[in-house]
C-alpha cells in the first residue's frame, strides 16, 4: 500500500511539473507575442 501511495505521489508530481513548465511557456510565448505587437520594428526579417 505504502509503495502504490509513493507511486502515485510521484506520477502526480511529474504530472504537475509538467503542467507547471507548459503553462510557463504558454504565458512566455504570449508575453513574446505581445511584445513583438507593440514594438513591429524588431521584426525585420
Amino acid at each position: 500500500m505504502t509503495f502504490a501511495i509513493r507511486v502515485a505521489w510521484f506520477v502526480y508530481g511529474i504530472y504537475a511539473l509538467l503542467l507547471a513548465i507548459g503553462s510557463f511557456s504558454y504565458s512566455l510565448v504570449g508575453a513574446l507575442a505581445f511584445w513583438g505587437r507593440r514594438w513591429p520594428s524588431w521584426r525585420t526579417s
